[in-house]
């Protein structure tokens, strides 16, 4: 068959973006699955794939076992040694950034799963987040009681699987979340981002979201 023809990242075109990942995304000790997919780049843009839809890279309360939904640390995409392991399920920080430059040199984009809605892992039944390890840890969204809801039963008001429900009307966790958004813009450069557990939060807090991406990369 043909191979498909060069394309450049932004053009106005009907594109095809393919699920990085799957519920039970195999974690191997000898090819990190951030690696693999970076294997896969250019063959995937052949068969015409113009975009690719990572996992969270943001490390999860199970470690190197996380599927990303149970986030633990905004600020860990696979760097720290905290909840058992320093990569994530999917591989290293660094193997994260090599493969958002290598689908990017293959005229792909990429498109990241962010998770604001819950976190998981913090001691205080879930509530207490300021035993964050590393450098990054220091001033760096480390969530106390009242950056939560507590019991309550509404969509914006709700713990998920037994996981806290983040309170994003209050003004210093809002403001955390977009500090948040503007710094992994600039750790990652993707190209978008997929917000999971969209109706459980409320819908001001998320145009305010997406107006920080808008303005700090412009896309």
């Amino acid at each position: 068959a043909a191979s498909a023809p060069p394309l450049a990242r932004g053009q106005d075109v009907a594109g095809i973006m393919l699920e990085g990942f799957g519920w039970n995304t195999p974690v191997s000790p000898n090819r990190a699955w951030w690696d693999h997919l970076s294997d896969l780049a250019p063959q995937l843009r052949q068969m015409g794939f113009t975009a690719m839809w990572a996992p969270p890279a943001t490390k999860g309360a199970g470690g190197g076992f996380s599927d990303g939904y149970d986030l633990y640390d905004y600020y860990d995409l696979g760097s720290k040694n905290q909840m058992g392991s320093v990569a994530t399920r999917y591989g290293t920080k660094e193997q994260y950034l090599n493969l958002v430059s290598i689908a990017h040199a293959n005229g792909q984009d990429i498109y990241f799963d962010i998770v604001m809605n819950q976190r998981a892992g913090g001691q205080s039944n879930g509530y207490d987040y300021s035993s964050l390890v590393g450098a990054e840890a220091v001033g760096r969204f480390t969530m106390g009681p009242w950056d939560f809801h507590h019991n309550g039963q509404g969509d914006w008001d709700m713990d998920l699987v037994g996981m806290r429900d983040v309170a994003q009307e209050n003004p210093v966790t809002r403001q955390n979340l977009f500090n948040w958004l503007r710094w992994l813009d600039k750790q990652t450069g993707c190209d978008g981002y997929r917000v999971d557990a969209a109706k459980h939060m409320p819908f001001d807090f998320q145009e305010g979201a997406l107006y920080q991406v808008q303005e700090g990369m412009g896309q």
